[in-house]
């Protein structure tokens, strides 16, 4: 199958799904986004960048790397480390009030 026979199968079925689900239509659907949004979900479940990168076929960990940076979770920790140490004066970057 071809590129641009898996984007019309892709887009089709995109547009079925958009009258049954009206959010779908606002949001880009393509081939890219659903690779990485199952690169991310690995990643998620298995906590295991090694297999993101088997299943996406890179040949070096350096191109999966950009996933950990992508993890949102990853941020809401981080966001969330930054919190607990402003709300008790541990940290000299927090913002005043």
């Amino acid at each position: 199958m071809t590129r641009a026979g898996f984007e019309y199968i892709l887009d089709k079925h995109a547009s079925t799904a958009s009258k049954e689900q009206s959010s779908i239509t606002k949001k880009r659907v393509t081939p890219h986004v659903l690779r990485h949004s199952c690169a991310m979900h690995i990643l998620q479940a298995t906590g295991d960048v090694r297999k993101v990168s088997l299943w996406l076929g890179h040949a070096s960990m350096q191109s999966t790397e950009i996933y950990l940076r992508a993890d949102p979770t990853e941020k809401l920790d981080a966001l969330a480390m930054e919190y607990h140490r402003c709300s008790n004066g541990a940290s000299s970057r927090c913002p005043t009030s």
